[in-house]
């Protein structure tokens, strides 16, 4: 049987990046994409979407440039585990509230 199985860093054409930067590569060229998409005339519904997708990819890239920063290299990285994590609080009924920031205006 032959090893047939693709690799990501061959095809990227640089051996020396990491999982993480690759991640981050393919991250920033689907934001090249969604953020030349908006600037065509759009219907309303799809512009709406193509806003939610970059609101979504520009949140990876932040969170995917923090672990490169942060030099994580495995699974197991507390870095990598705290972005993984959903921190119950159980006096709070609401879990919308548990997945939002709230601020305090002042």
């Amino acid at each position: 049987m032959s090893s047939a199985k693709p690799n990501n860093v061959e095809a990227s054409g640089d051996a020396s990046m990491t999982p993480l930067q690759l991640c981050l590569a393919s991250v920033e060229r689907m934001l090249t994409v969604l953020a030349d998409s908006v600037l065509y005339e759009q219907p309303p519904v799809r512009r709406r979407k193509l806003e939610h997708l970059i609101i979504e990819h520009v949140h990876q890239r932040d969170i995917i440039r923090t672990l490169v920063r942060s030099g994580v290299t495995s699974a197991r990285a507390f870095d990598w585990l705290s972005c993984m994590r959903f921190y119950f609080d159980p006096k709070q009924s609401d879990p919308l509230k548990q997945a939002s920031n709230l601020f305090a205006l002042s």
